[in-house]
């Protein structure tokens, strides 16, 4: 069994604290956490065994203790999670980078390329990946160079672009960016990606819960009628949730 350690990136507090990691509509971890969190069940699924370097939705862990995190527990794969920014507006895309010196690690990146491109179609920047170079200021990132095991860092989309940011808080977009990450990863260890289905969702662990709280109409079921346990709650549905619960009054 491979061991993946998923790098999500920054913190629940990054972009408040220092208002930077996000753009105004999009706080850069709500996107990274989302993809990590289907990014972890797909490879479960998949028979892999996954551990996370930084909780999505909790304050920033230190780069230092993420790389020392997974060098500690022998990952065989370091895959970090972020969405981009740049002065440009115009610019959009995807791009995953690797360390120079790291033959494995160009290799998924060239697979994560092929995936985004094949299911989502964004433009790549470039040719969709970049090496991570020694003695400069950037590309030099350090959960890339500080790592022991093949490393990748995955900008699926840019903030700073119009398009880029609709992209970005969709979630279909996520769904379909943990997709194309979990296939890439697969491809590179050799195994068949196998796509979780609505019946491998029935034994979930909250399934009692969710169907208890959509049959006191706290929470509404969906209109085609499958269970979608881990589907992210919108702002609205929220909001909605609170009210049922007379916790607005």
């Amino acid at each position: 069994m491979k061991k993946i350690a998923i790098d999500i990136g920054h913190g629940e507090d990054t972009y408040n604290r220092t208002g930077s990691k996000g753009v105004p509509g999009l706080e850069e971890h709500h996107f990274n956490a989302a993809v990590g969190i289907e990014l972890k069940k797909q490879l479960e699924f998949n028979g892999f065994e996954v551990f996370y370097t930084q909780p999505p939705y909790q304050k920033d862990v230190g780069l230092q203790f993420r790389t020392e995190l997974a060098n500690k527990k022998n990952a065989d794969l370091f895959f970090s999670i972020h969405a981009d920014a740049n002065s440009d507006k115009n610019v959009e895309g995807h791009w995953a980078f690797y360390w120079h010196t790291s033959a494995e690690g160009k290799h998924l990146a060239q697979f994560l390329n092929e995936e985004m491109n094949r299911l989502i179609g964004t433009p790549p920047i470039g040719s969709g990946i970049k090496a991570c170079l020694p003695n400069v200021s950037w590309p030099n990132f350090h959960v890339i160079r500080e790592t022991n095991m093949v490393a990748v860092l995955h900008e699926h989309d840019f903030m700073t672009s119009r398009n880029g940011l609709k992209r970005l808080q969709s979630n279909s977009f996520r769904l379909q960016s943990a997709k194309a990450n979990a296939r890439a990863i697969c491809r590179y260890f050799n195994v068949t990606y196998k796509e979780p289905t609505q019946s491998d969702y029935e034994n979930h662990w909250a399934k009692q819960s969710i169907e208890k709280a959509i049959n006191k109409g706290v929470m509404k079921g969906y209109g085609d009628g499958l269970f979608k346990p881990d589907q992210l709650l919108t702002r609205a549905e929220l909001a909605t949730v609170l009210d049922n619960l007379q916790l607005l009054d």
